[in-house]
């Protein structure tokens, strides 16, 4: 079974904000320009379809 390149390169995005919300200290705002989002709602909107969460609950639950 083949992976579509849409879900490919979902599953990178929402490993790039995982990793950028759990390893750094940037806000929400700078991670959505960082990574090209049109603005930091989309990329919250599009976190929360894609994990059941949001961008600041996934940073709370898995901050060391």
């Amino acid at each position: 079974m083949e992976i579509a390149p849409k879900e490919l390169i979902d599953t990178y995005l929402i490993n790039e904000i995982k990793n950028m919300l759990v390893n750094t200290s940037l806000p929400i705002k700078e991670i959505s320009a960082e990574l090209n989002f049109e603005d930091p709602p989309y990329l919250a909107c599009f976190f929360r379809r894609n994990t059941g969460m949001s961008p600041l609950e996934y940073r709370k639950k898995n901050q060391m």
